[in-house]
């Protein structure tokens, strides 16, 4: 997943240039950096909050069975979830089919 995203800012970088005329690889590049930092943040707080809202107690050697449901959910089915809305949201994209044209503009091979 995460060398999709190099490309998909190689992409935009063009798609930028070809829009503006200004090129912004490192605006583009920080900004993908720090979107990382904050999924990762924010996937580490999610977690916490389903096993607090599952009455995890970390204090007790046995956790009950919706801790562990609530365990299993977050770990498969809560990723699963979050790859297809990701998925979803790629395949919206039109980049793409504006690639060949934003080459020729830049003079760029493919």
């Amino acid at each position: 997943m995460f060398a999709g995203v190099y490309a998909l800012i190689a992409d935009a970088c063009d798609y930028g240039e070809w829009k503006t005329g200004i090129r912004s690889e490192g605006l583009l590049a920080s900004s993908q950096s720090i979107g990382f930092k904050i999924g990762i943040g924010f996937g580490s707080a999610l977690t916490g909050w389903i096993l607090a809202f599952a009455g995890n107690n970390p204090k007790e050697m046995m956790q009950s069975e919706a801790v562990i449901d609530a365990i299993k959910f977050d770990f498969s089915w809560l990723g699963l979830i979050i790859s297809v809305v990701l998925f979803v949201c790629v395949l919206l994209m039109d980049v793409e089919k504006y690639l060949p044209q934003i080459h020729e503009a830049l003079g760029k091979e493919e």
